[in-house]
C-alpha cells in the first residue's frame, strides 16, 4: 500500500517544531553539528522547473524563516543572527549582511573556537605562556624549544611571535 503524505505548510512546520525561549524564537527539531536548525524543503515539479533546484533540499531554519517572513536574501549576503543563538529563527534577531561582517560579529562575540575550545589542539594556553617565558628568559633556541614541546621550529617561532595563539597574553 503506497504511503500518502499530508503536505504541511511550511510557516506551519516551522511553528509546530519550535519553543519560545525568552526573546528567541528556538527550533526544536533536527539540527547541525553547529547547532544550527535545519528543514527540509520538498518542492513541486513547477518549482523545480521554475528554479532548477533539486525535489528536495536541506537548509537552514533561519534562511527559511528569513526568506518567509522578511524577504529575498540580498546576493552575496548571509542571513545573521543577533542573538547570537543558532538555532533560532525569531525575524527581529535576523538581518543579512557579507560573510566579512557575520565572522567579524562571531569573533567579537566570542564564537570563534580559539586556542584550546579549538578541535585540534595541542597546547594549552599554559604551554604557551611557558614557551614565550623560556625563550624571553634564557634565549632559548626555537629548535630547543620545539624539541621539548614536540613541535617544529617554525611552530614554536610563530607561538613566541604571537602569530598563533595572539589572544593568548
Amino acid at each position: 500500500m503506497p504511503r500518502h503524505y499530508i503536505r504541511v505548510p511550511l510557516m506551519e512546520r516551522l511553528r509546530l517544531k519550535s519553543k519560545r525561549e525568552g526573546d528567541c524564537l528556538v527550533w526544536q527539531g533536527w539540527c547541525d553539528a553547529d547547532g544550527y536548525g535545519r528543514i527540509t524543503i520538498s518542492r513541486t515539479q513547477a518549482e523545480q522547473a521554475l528554479d532548477g533546484k533539486a525535489r528536495t533540499s536541506v537548509e537552514g531554519v533561519h534562511v527559511v524563516a528569513y526568506r518567509l517572513l522578511v524577504g529575498p536574501i540580498p546576493e552575496g549576503h548571509q542571513v545573521q543572527h543577533s542573538c547570537n543563538n543558532p538555532p533560532c529563527w525569531e525575524p527581529t534577531h535576523l538581518s543579512t549582511g557579507l560573510p566579512q561582517r557575520n565572522v567579524a560579529y562571531r569573533d567579537a562575540c566570542g564564537r570563534q573556537a580559539r586556542g584550546e575550545r579549538q578541535g585540534s589542539a595541542r597546547l594549552t594556553a599554559a604551554i604557551v605562556r611557558q614557551i614565550r617565558a623560556q625563550h624571553a628568559d634564557g634565549g632559548i633556541t626555537f629548535v630547543a624549544l620545539g624539541r621539548q614541546y614536540d613541535l617544529s621550529a617554525v611552530h614554536v617561532r610563530h607561538i613566541v611571535h604571537r602569530d598563533y595563539w595572539a589572544h593568548v597574553p
